[in-house]
């Protein structure tokens, strides 16, 4: 399963008889460039998975935090998903306010003006292709048109594809897992010293391991990356030095303005490596002073993952299991089909007996 990406989402106008129908619409997706510049086509939506349990969640909460349990109060209503014409609509029934207050508060904002926002989230199906002119990687109007995308879910949020809003939930939610381990560990450590640790780490502490030895690893770790980076400032020096050859031989054999232009060509080549050796190296001048900050990052983006894949494997075998049960159910009623040919082909059968006997 790959990663959720998220998209805003627009409301349409409120129903005069919203009240009684406490029904709205959004308009989910449209094949127009959204701010992460790229495009979802209207005909590569996959909508069956939504539709077997068609829920409109609260700022993407239906699964929990990343520490913290999911609630059944953040499903605040019934979804239902169609299309007119390119846009793929978006419609969200509210629970009723006795079963869930929440589900109330925010249709009353909807109504009231406050919350007008969505957010849909999807799996890409596919890594896509750029456009052409100015819309080619690296042009202006840089766009990524998706080859198809999985409609997961969609929620009613307050700043809809927000990436700040995302890394603060992260890191509250980490800091609630710190806290968990430190009194597990009872106090042995403090939360500073579990934030320079690697999620590895951690867990090996937990299981009575050594923290010397996660050190140890985080410290191979890193003379690994800092060999890999001078081999590649390597590499495109050596790659500098081919195209200033290939340059002679074409002024020797090639036409004259052909090797000009060629030349121009291979300058502008040559300056914008410059420009990206430049960065690396100034990157690889920094490495010692962030390595700290890199380290906290990357322990990070390692625990959203390995919290990513779990989720993942959960929501797999859930689906696994839903099949096997279908499945089982089918054949089940395929055999209950057969018995009931069998008794009324033996009750023909009977019939026919007895009439030969008369």
């Amino acid at each position: 399963m790959g990663n959720i990406e998220y998209r805003f989402a627009e409301l349409r106008a409120i129903p005069p008889d919203v009240d009684e129908t406490r029904t709205v619409e959004f308009i989910i997706s449209n094949e127009s460039r959204d701010r992460h510049g790229t495009v979802l086509r209207a005909d590569k939506w996959k909508l069956d998975n939504y539709k077997r349990n068609p829920v409109v969640g609260y700022n993407h909460t239906l699964h929990g935090g990343f520490f913290t349990n999911a609630s059944p109060d953040d499903v605040i209503g019934k979804g239902e998903v169609f299309f007119e014409g390119k846009n793929l609509i978006g419609r969200v029934t509210f629970e009723p306010p006795e079963m869930n207050p929440l589900a109330e508060k925010v249709f009353q904002k909807v109504k009231f003006g406050t919350l007008r926002t969505a957010s849909v989230g999807f799996i890409p199906m596919g890594e896509g292709e750029y456009g052409k002119g100015k819309e080619a990687r690296g042009g202006e109007m840089e766009t990524l048109y998706l080859p198809g995308q999985e409609l997961i879910e969609w929620s009613i949020v307050h700043i809809p594809s927000n990436p700040r809003a995302a890394k603060r939930a992260i890191m509250e939610d980490t800091e609630s897992f710190l806290e968990l381990v430190q009194k597990q560990l009872e106090g042995k450590y403090t939360i500073e010293d579990l934030q320079k640790m690697t999620m590895k780490g951690i867990i090996g502490i937990l299981s009575g391991e050594s923290v010397e030895k996660d050190k140890e690893e985080g410290e191979v770790s890193q003379a690994v990356d800092n060999e890999k980076t001078l081999a590649e400032i390597e590499k495109r020096k050596k790659q500098h030095e081919w195209m200033k050859t290939d340059l002679e031989r074409a002024k020797q054999f090639g036409d004259a303005e052909k090797v000009i232009a060629e030349e121009e060509i291979a300058k502008r080549k040559l300056d914008r490596q410059k420009e990206i050796m430049g960065k690396t190296l100034e990157a690889y001048d920094d490495f010692d002073e962030r390595a700290a900050e890199d380290e906290e990052v990357a322990k990070k983006v390692r625990e959203q993952n390995y919290l990513k894949g779990i989720l993942s494997l959960h929501s797999n075998f859930e689906n696994v299991i839903k099949l096997d049960e279908k499945a089982r159910k089918d054949e089940i009623d395929k055999a209950h089909l057969r018995m009931r040919r069998e008794q009324n082909r033996y009750k023909d059968e009977e019939k026919e007996v007895k009439k030969l006997k008369k």
